[in-house]
């Protein structure tokens, strides 16, 4: 049973969730909390290489226990947005993690400049010096590295929300395959997840160039910065776990 509040929502024009769609993604979560809480003890250290490369098993070990702490201790409310098609093409999205006020970043934002997704620098936690100085909050610097360690998912706000556009839907999927779809749908939902709880940003997308970034990225930080080695490293699982299909390991 799930510990926390799940709630479907509909932006500008886009079709709300069905009760079909809605079960989809229940399914997918109840499925990657357990997929997460059965790799703590037993990590699949063959996949692990597969999509984060060498030396990197404790580092996607502490991610993946800050993903199933977030999920089952600390998380209050996950809501998934139906939303129009993006201008650049995203399948879902993310908004800041911090908000006061709307300082600058923010109104871009709601404008419609999205940005993906949380990147490293601290972009996002500039407080609108205008908001009333009890909203006013200091927030420390923090980095990627923060989210993946001991205790990391206490630095993530509780509540989320989840943006999917048409295109997932109606994905890179064989539509006649429900096996095909859950597998897909279930890797949007842990990419997704993962740039909130984990502090991904998007690197690079797909198998391909997301094990390149594996195996040939000069700094072993890359593939645990890039959330769709996270959404493919766990969708193979997934595959592995219930759909009885041998992982196709390099």
């Amino acid at each position: 049973m799930m510990a926390y509040t799940l709630r479907f929502d509909t932006s500008g024009n886009a079709t709300a969730f069905n009760i079909a769609e809605q079960q989809k993604i229940r399914t997918a979560l109840g499925l990657l909390e357990t997929i997460l809480a059965e790799n703590l003890s037993n990590p699949k250290c063959k996949m692990i290489k597969n999509w984060f490369g060498r030396g990197n098993i404790k580092a996607v070990s502490e991610g993946l226990n800050n993903m199933h702490k977030y999920l089952t201790r600390r998380c209050t409310s996950l809501t998934f947005v139906s939303a129009p098609n993006h201008p650049q093409g995203f399948i879902g999205y993310v908004k800041p993690m911090v908000k006061t006020g709307l300082n600058p970043f923010d109104q871009s934002f709601e404008n419609g400049n999205h940005h993906g997704h949380r990147h490293n620098d601290n972009a996002i936690h500039r407080i609108n010096d205008n908001a009333p100085r009890h909203k006013q909050i200091v927030i420390p610097k923090q980095t990627a590295k923060t989210f993946r360690e001991n205790c990391g998912y206490v630095n993530v706000q509780s509540g989320l929300r989840i943006y999917l556009t048409p295109a997932y839907f109606s994905g890179n999927f064989d539509q006649n395959d429900p096996n095909d779809e859950l597998w897909f749908k279930f890797r949007c939902v842990a990419h997704e997840l993962s740039h909130r709880i984990l502090d991904t940003i998007d690197i690079a997308y797909g198998a391909r160039a997301s094990q390149r970034l594996a195996l040939l990225a000069p700094d072993k930080n890359t593939p645990l910065n890039n959330a769709d080695n996270w959404g493919l490293y766990l969708a193979e699982i997934y595959k592995f776990r219930n759909l009885k299909i041998r992982p196709e390991l390099t």
